[in-house]
């Protein structure tokens, strides 16, 4: 009965894990009418206790800290919608390179909502 017990114990856990950041794969048209592939995953939770969604694209390729703001702000034109359904505080959106040597960057930048409902990027990294 206590090996039962156990292994319910571990398959709920196994379940509240993987279903807490479930995420979403996705091919989306920028306004440019070029395709991307995004993979959006949350709710996730942070220590302050707000919702937020991180969504990121990898790129092929080098790509420059310019070309990622425009980028993401691309990416963020088509998702804004849809993340606003979802009624979370700020998204993490990354641009990142697809590994190469001898590094690949990562560009990171936080889009928030404000009190008079509009959304804005706050920061990036």
């Amino acid at each position: 009965m206590k090996r039962l017990s156990a292994l319910v114990f571990v398959a709920s856990m196994f379940f509240v894990v993987s279903g807490a950041n479930a995420y979403d794969d996705r091919t989306i048209t920028l306004a440019s009418g070029n395709l991307v592939k995004v993979r959006i995953i949350g709710p996730l939770v942070d220590s302050a206790g707000d919702q937020s969604f991180d969504i990121t694209h990898v790129v092929d390729g080098r790509i420059n800290e310019t070309d990622a703001l425009k980028l993401a702000d691309a990416i963020w034109a088509v998702l804004q919608s849809d993340i606003e359904k979802r009624k979370v505080p700020y998204v993490l959106l990354f641009i990142q390179e697809a590994p190469q040597p001898p590094a690949s960057a990562v560009y990171t930048f936080r889009y928030e909502k404000f009190p008079d409902g509009k959304w804005k990027m706050t920061w990036h990294h």
